[in-house]
């Protein structure tokens, strides 16, 4: 028997719909449930620079945390374009990094605590009571506060396929006989999604995903090869792609997905082929000018209310676990329980330990024709 999060084909609703919109701006409004909290005095210059994503992020950032962070405690937000383990290594190599929190996924973090980048969190600064566990009892929980739980999935062009004959599975991605059309992947290196996707094609079980056979794989990643006719390097990119009907099936970020409908595109998500991350985490470069202050911000945007904000504009998943029970229940993230049989966790243990190795391969095989 179904419960009252799922349907019966087990996709999440059209993101245009009036109810689903309106239950953001309920979330947004939630807000002020933790404001009235006395937030600490870092003692620092009022002002703290985010390195995170380009494109909507950077906006969603501002309207549900950032703007009223800094009307709470007078400490501006400055917002650049810079995340990930490159630039913020490039950062803290020079000495002095214009970072004081960025974004890193957790498959990156072992290289950045080994390669002495990192600033422990300043946990005095953070409210605990308002996080769950997971997002600071892991691994690199001194170092780092999971936030973004990002998801990626396949999607498809409803004009091409409806939805009693839809494609349901990372099979029929790879079944170009009766699935037939142009494929998008993300041509970047790994975490890409590519790997999870083909194990899943193969018939490994999500729950049984790691360790990777990555000979396996890349057999199967041969065969879709040749269909693949988009391969995105950026997330606009991806946007760009189903906006336009450059592809009629493509592995991309939900968020993406999410933007490409408020543009227009006629593309759905299948929620059984989610692959998401135990949660990219925000972290503190070492040498930053405001480490106080990043610890405050990080704490803030990792509550609740703001997760649920975020993730729902995002069709993401919250690491606060909270937030799941401020979040529109027709909206099923990829961290719930009902999706827990078809949705791959990626292990970012995986990942780490030889990540240097699976950029080589990879990009060894995108570039190989």
């Amino acid at each position: 028997m179904m419960n009252k999060y799922e349907r019966s084909d087990r996709r999440i609703p059209r993101f245009s719909s009036l109810r689903w919109l309106m239950s953001v701006g309920l979330v947004a409004a939630t807000v002020t449930a933790v404001d009235a909290q006395t937030l600490p005095k870092p003692g620092e210059e009022p002002v703290v620079v985010f390195g995170g994503f380009g494109g909507s992020v950077r906006d969603q950032m501002y309207e549900g945390c950032f703007t009223k962070f800094t009307q709470l405690t007078g400490i501006k937000v400055d917002y650049i374009e810079s995340s990930r383990l490159g630039p913020l290594k490039a950062q803290v190599d020079s000495g002095k990094p214009e970072m004081d929190v960025t974004w890193v996924n957790g498959i990156e973090m072992p290289k950045a605590i080994a390669g002495n980048l990192l600033e422990p969190v300043a946990y005095d600064m953070i409210d605990k009571a308002l996080l769950t566990p997971n997002q600071y009892d892991h691994p690199f929980g001194k170092y780092g506060v999971a936030f973004d739980v990002f998801t990626e999935a396949m999607a498809y062009n409803t004009k091409k396929w409806p939805a009693d004959k839809r494609p349901k599975s990372w099979a029929d991605f790879w079944d170009v006989k009766n699935f037939p059309g142009p494929r998008g992947m993300d041509g970047r290196t790994p975490l890409n999604g590519a790997f999870e996707a083909a194990s899943r094609a193969l018939g490994v079980p999500a729950a049984k995903t790691y360790p990777i056979d990555l000979d396996k794989v890349f057999a199967k990643l041969d065969e879709i090869k040749p269909h693949v006719t988009v391969w995105h390097k950026t997330g606009a990119e991806q946007v760009k792609a189903m906006v336009r009907e450059e592809v009629d099936m493509i592995l991309a970020f939900s968020g993406r997905i999410v933007e490409a409908r408020a543009a227009g595109a006629s593309f759905e998500v299948v929620p059984e082929t989610y692959i998401r991350t135990n949660g990219s985490l925000f972290v503190i470069p070492r040498g930053a000018k405001h480490p106080k202050n990043a610890s405050l911000v990080m704490g803030y945007c990792a509550r609740a209310e703001t997760m649920a904000y975020f993730s729902m504009k995002r069709a993401g998943a919250p690491s606060n676990l909270k937030a799941l029970d401020l979040m529109d229940k027709s909206f099923v993230p990829s961290n719930h329980p009902s999706l827990k049989e078809t949705t791959v966790v990626v292990d970012d243990e995986w990942y780490g330990n030889q990540l240097d190795a699976l950029n080589k391969r990879w990009t060894d095989w995108i570039t190989r024709r």
